[in-house]
């Protein structure tokens, strides 16, 4: 198995946000209709707790909402999806995203055990939840990325920010703040706030590790008890334009001049 240990010239809430701007163009519709679909999954768990008359800590009230959170981690998977796609230079697998319910079932869990913490912590002066989130935050690209069981992941992350977790701190509290703004302005904010945090922390996300068209982990680390992801299909992956004779300036510059260093390693 080949692993490709990769590491960026440079990583700076700059770069990250230079190339989720340049992304940005490309994906905002489809951001869009996801995040359509995450508010719908809202409008319908609230029409059953009115219609059912349901009060808060009844059984049907927690069922519906616990429902609440499956539904939306069906579009959140698909929105990382869609940042690693653009990240990945492939299209995005979104039906088989939203179709893997066990996918969404991991994705959930670990919202609802996170979720509490990173909470109180961004209420803490919002640094104890920003540090919080980079050290886990990654872990919902990993399920996504490579369809890892919760404890795989969860290792794999604390092992990829190791050495690097001050720098991925500073990014994650940017990125809340980031947030915070588009919410204040009304909540139409979060549309563009959102999509632009993915596409960040997708950057973020692959200076820690680079994928094969084979499926293979790659990272800059070894981590045996880490299964590969499936393989793409043949036509999910699209040409890279830097490849092709007329590709564009935006995408020229849209990547880091020197390059990322890769080294390759035979196991």
């Amino acid at each position: 198995m080949v692993f490709e240990r990769q590491e960026h010239a440079r990583l700076s809430v700059r770069s990250a946000l230079s190339f989720a701007r340049l992304e940005l163009r490309g994906f905002a519709p489809r951001f869009f209709a996801l995040l359509a679909g995450w508010v719908g999954v809202w409008f319908v768990v609230e029409a059953i707790v009115i219609g059912s008359g349901a009060s808060p800590g009844r059984p049907v009230w927690l069922v519906v909402h616990l429902s609440y959170f499956l539904g939306t981690s069906f579009f959140e998977a698909a929105i990382i999806d869609h940042a690693l796609a653009a990240r990945d230079q492939r299209n995005p697998a979104t039906w088989h995203v939203l179709r893997d319910f066990s996918l969404a079932v991991r994705f959930t869990i670990v919202k609802l055990v996170l979720l509490p913490f990173v909470l109180f912590g961004l209420a803490l002066l919002l640094l104890p939840g920003a540090f919080l989130l980079g050290r886990f935050g990654y872990v919902f690209f990993i399920l996504v990325d490579h369809r890892t069981e919760i404890a795989d992941s969860l290792r794999a992350t604390g092992d990829a920010v190791q050495g690097r977790l001050g720098k991925l701190t500073w990014i994650s509290l940017f990125l809340v703040l980031l947030n915070v703004t588009g919410a204040a302005l009304l909540g139409v904010g979060l549309l563009l706030t959102i999509p632009m945090t993915a596409l960040a922390t997708v950057f973020v996300y692959r200076s820690r590790w680079a994928r094969h068209s084979s499926g293979d982990l790659s990272s800059r680390q070894t981590f045996p008890s880490l299964a590969p992801s499936a393989p793409l299909p043949a036509d999910s992956v699209r040409p890279d334009p830097l490849l092709s004779p007329g590709a564009s300036s935006r995408r020229r510059g849209s990547r880091d001049q020197r390059g990322p260093i890769v080294r390759r390693e035979i196991l």
